[in-house]
């Protein structure tokens, strides 16, 4: 019915300032998630998602989190792994010179001196490695100091990071010399033993590590893929929102148009009183 002959309500206009007002609503929250890059910028824009993408930036940090605590801890691995390997050089250096002292044949007495005091010094450079490497103000190597230290990696998960030195003795060769041919035969079954023991060290520092790196690499996947389910519920389409952001306003645009013709419309009464 046409409401031409009404002019104290006039429904056309009224519908189009609804509009105006919905379109303007509209243009707001497509230039805030513009300029913000976020679909979800108040709670009223998606309740729901805005739970489970608070759920999802949480496990996020958490990962990140993690992943940064393990990252300190490969590295600790990585020095005690170096350590290790440069007291293994070390100990099969030792080992050539204790085999050259062994030799009664042609070696005098200053010939083994020579040759134990390259010893000594390398039994020094041992034990200075021994107390002096540290990770962030922690010994590595002596003790207990990394003697299951627990690194949380998530609920109900912990991993046990243990560097063993349960027999600090057998790498110990404090008062072994190679001064004589019976001392030299002696300290080369010592080596041996220390040699065995640093490997064993060793293997359990790699396999902790390989663990670690295992669990880095894991944890990392997981955070692309809680990242991507993140960012479609969160941000925001940045090309969808300009296709939005020009329809709205040809929308609104039309609506002003309709409202400007709206309130033309009653003035055909004044027609009728001619």
């Amino acid at each position: 019915m046409s409401m031409v002959g009404r002019i104290n309500t006039n429904v056309e206009a009224l519908f189009s300032i609804a509009q105006i007002h919905k379109n303007e609503n509209s243009i707001a929250t497509t230039l805030q998630r513009l300029s913000t890059g976020l679909k979800i910028n108040k709670a009223a824009d998606d309740p729901s998602n805005l739970v489970i993408g608070i759920k999802l930036r949480s496990k996020i940090g958490e990962l990140n989190s993690v992943v940064l605590s393990l990252q300190g801890t490969d590295a600790l691995l990585s020095v005690a792994d170096a350590a290790l390997m440069e007291t293994a050089d070390t100990l099969i250096a030792m080992k050539e010179l204790a085999a050259r002292a062994a030799n009664d044949a042609t070696l005098t007495t200053a010939d083994r001196k020579v040759l134990d005091n390259q010893f000594q010094a390398m039994i020094r450079s041992i034990d200075a490695r021994v107390q002096n490497t540290e990770y962030n103000g922690k010994k590595i190597l002596t003790g207990s100091v990394i003697s299951n230290a627990v690194v949380w990696i998530g609920p109900d998960a912990l991993l046990t990071i243990d560097i063993d030195r349960s027999d600090p003795a057998a790498l110990s060769l404090q008062g072994q010399t190679i001064s004589t041919f019976t001392a030299a035969v002696s300290t080369l079954t010592k080596i041996e033993n220390g040699l065995s023991v640093l490997g064993r060290i060793q293997a359990n520092v790699g396999v902790q590590q390989r663990l670690v790196d295992m669990i880095i690499n894991e944890y990392e996947a997981q955070n692309v893929g809680y990242e991507d389910a993140a960012s479609k519920i969160l941000n925001a389409d940045i090309a969808e929102e300009i296709t939005n952001l020009v329809k709205t306003q040809l929308l609104n645009q039309t609506a002003v148009a309709a409202l400007l013709q709206a309130n033309i419309m009653p003035q055909t009464v004044l027609k009728l009183m001619e």
